[in-house]
């Protein structure tokens, strides 16, 4: 009995189970307040490089496509730019012609997460052209 009492007394080791305890989830916390960071400088980016395409757009209605994807990938920086897709298609609504820029990045995730190694951050641009049927 006193062996027992002895043992539950003894307070070295406290500080080291405490670290066990809250260390993980709070490296945890801190490694996903990175990946959120992260992921919100890639939507900057995509925003910047999809307003780089509309003005590259307003600029010249007619451009080449692979014009303005390298001008998308220009814009759109450090990033890898494997997991960028660019989609361009013109489609009209109410009589109005709209050329409409959609880029689509897959972010892969350092950490792993329930939900998949990877998640996609969009941004896209609807320009209306100066010939509108009216």
């Amino acid at each position: 009995m006193t062996g027992l009492r002895r043992l539950l007394s003894d307070r070295r080791g406290a500080t080291a189970l405490e670290f066990a305890l809250l260390g993980l989830p709070f490296v945890a916390l801190l490694l996903g307040i990175l990946e959120f960071g992260r992921g919100l400088y890639i939507r900057n980016s995509l925003d910047a490089a999809a307003d780089q395409a509309q003005r590259a757009v307003l600029i010249d209605p007619l451009i080449d496509v692979l014009e303005l994807e390298q001008t998308v990938r220009t814009a759109f920086g450090t990033w890898p730019s494997d997991n960028l897709t660019v989609d361009y298609s013109v489609e009209t609504i109410s009589g109005i012609t709209y050329q409409l820029v959609s880029l689509d990045y897959s972010m892969r995730l350092l950490l792993p997460v329930p939900l998949g190694r990877s998640i996609t951050i969009a941004s896209s641009r609807r320009i209306a052209t100066a010939n509108q049927n009216r």
